[in-house]
């Protein structure tokens, strides 16, 4: 059987994502990134893992950096390559599920961006965290964004949200919780002009903050700082997101 998110992003569900998030917005997560990564004043070779359609990719490209960016979906690559090529810029796109992936070279930063750390349970979380130690050279750093942190969704988790992405579209959220794993069960369904086009279901492991932080550390990787926003300001309960910087240990440090 595939993982839900091998089948959940068909094209409805990529489009309410793609229009979802302005250029602005894009650019002020990009800035925070090159702030957090110490990629300021200099360009780096940088991992996107679960790229989407490129986004932030196509804006750290633009910026001089060479980016590789990862992904499950092959319908993104066509999005991500095509943004690219409008903007002049060279991505590489990889399809593939980001825990199985190693880059040829080791990289000089990257980040996951947008939930999908919690798309795997527990064991493939720390896989996950293991594979990506392997992938950054010794200093370099990620990002993690997730608004699944226990402290962040658990907090205030309503059981019917709805969002609209456009006004044409609007999106249903109906969020149910398994505590014996510790899982967000989420079904969309997607209404375009009244009719609704599109019902889908996806699933988050849930981690606390700490959890993610002692993954990391096993890994090699040490917690540089929790942030809760774009502007660096500390976490804390309740906060919308976490956005978890990590270094890559140099070999024989403790």
């Amino acid at each position: 059987m595939p993982e839900w998110y091998e089948t959940f992003f068909n094209e409805t569900a990529l489009d309410v994502w793609q229009d979802s998030w302005s250029d602005r917005q894009t650019r002020r997560e990009v800035d925070y990134l090159v702030r957090s990564l110490g990629l300021e004043g200099r360009s780096g070779r940088v991992l996107d893992l679960a790229c989407g359609n490129g986004r932030h990719a196509v804006v750290l490209a633009e910026r001089g950096h060479s980016v590789t960016g990862v992904d499950v979906t092959a319908a993104n690559r066509e999005r991500a390559m095509s943004m690219a090529r409008d903007r002049g810029v060279a991505l590489e796109f990889v399809v593939a599920d980001m825990r199985h992936f190693e880059p040829d070279d080791e990289v000089d930063a990257g980040y996951c961006w947008g939930n999908s750390l919690g798309y795997f349970s527990r064991s493939g979380t720390r896989e996950l965290f293991g594979r990506l130690a392997r992938a950054l050279g010794p200093g370099a750093r990620f990002v993690v964004d997730t608004a699944t942190v226990a402290e962040s969704i658990l907090t205030d988790l309503s059981p019917r949200t709805w969002s609209q992405t456009t006004p044409d579209t609007r999106v249903m959220l109906e969020c149910s919780y398994e505590p014996r794993e510790s899982r967000l069960d989420t079904v969309y369904t997607t209404v375009v002009n009244d009719r609704v086009v599109d019902t889908s279901t996806a699933h988050h492991w849930i981690f606390t903050s700490g959890e993610l932080v002692d993954m990391a550390d096993a890994a090699g990787l040490q917690t540089v700082a929790l942030h809760g926003d774009l502007d660096g300001a500390d976490y804390s309960l309740g906060d919308e997101r976490l956005l978890l910087v990590l270094e890559k240990r140099a070999a024989g440090s403790v």
